[in-house]
């Protein structure tokens, strides 16, 4: 059991620093690109990024409706972002 808890902190230690980067180069390429209210979606993307495989698809959806009522056009620049 003390295996199994040793390597279960570390993934969720490791799973844990990959979210805060992810969410942290959202953050910036999303300021990069001029979307409004870029740390909303980059802390959305980078919480859902925790979820396996599904969990950066879902954080775009949020990331895509916050921008497309301020401009479309960047709403398409931060679905490209994000899907890269």
């Amino acid at each position: 059991f003390q295996e199994m808890d040793y390597i279960f902190k570390r993934y969720i230690i490791g799973k844990s620093l990959d979210c805060l980067i992810i969410g942290v180069l959202a953050v910036i390429g999303l300021l990069i690109i001029g979307a409004p209210y870029a740390l909303l979606p980059g802390v959305i993307v980078g919480v859902l990024n925790f979820i396996p495989y599904v969990g950066p698809l879902l954080g775009m959806i949020p990331a895509f409706i916050i921008t497309y009522f301020y401009d479309p056009f960047t709403a398409v620049l931060v679905l490209l972002f994000i899907f890269l």
